[in-house]
């Protein structure tokens, strides 16, 4: 997770800070800032609160960053939405996700848009738009 409470304030990982909290379920988190990884937080018990939970990445962080602090990782409910803004869910994914997972995230957000990255995976002849049957 890219923020983490510590004294109710919203911060990003670093290394030395103590006594910060999971904003989602309130448990303790430790800071990850390692040369390797993408500095984030994890929970102290190494189990995510959020069974939606992806790694995040630079691709992830740089569309939020396109956003308002306040509007990125928002807590609702068990879950940390990726943005909301202006009453809709963005979600950013990266990584493949199944039709079952996305169902169940559209139906829990209800408002949302998907933000898929599709960079570097597909050539122009394998992407092909299919009409969903309603």
């Amino acid at each position: 997770m890219r923020y983490a409470l510590v004294n109710g304030q919203k911060l990003e990982a670093q290394k030395g800070i103590i006594d910060a909290v999971c904003p989602c379920c309130g448990n303790p988190v430790i800071p990850n800032c390692g040369p390797i990884k993408i500095h984030h937080w994890s929970h102290k018990n190494l189990k995510d609160c959020d069974s939606w939970y992806e790694p995040i990445t630079e691709w992830h962080i740089n569309w939020q960053n396109l956003f308002p602090e306040e509007c990125r990782e928002v807590v609702m409910g068990n879950h940390r939405a990726d943005v909301v803004y202006k009453s809709c869910v963005l979600e950013f994914q990266h990584s493949f996700i199944s039709a079952d997972n996305i169902k169940e995230r559209e139906a829990f957000y209800k408002n949302m848009t998907w933000v898929f990255d599709f960079s570097g995976k597909y050539s122009k002849n394998q992407l092909k738009l299919l009409k969903k049957n309603r």
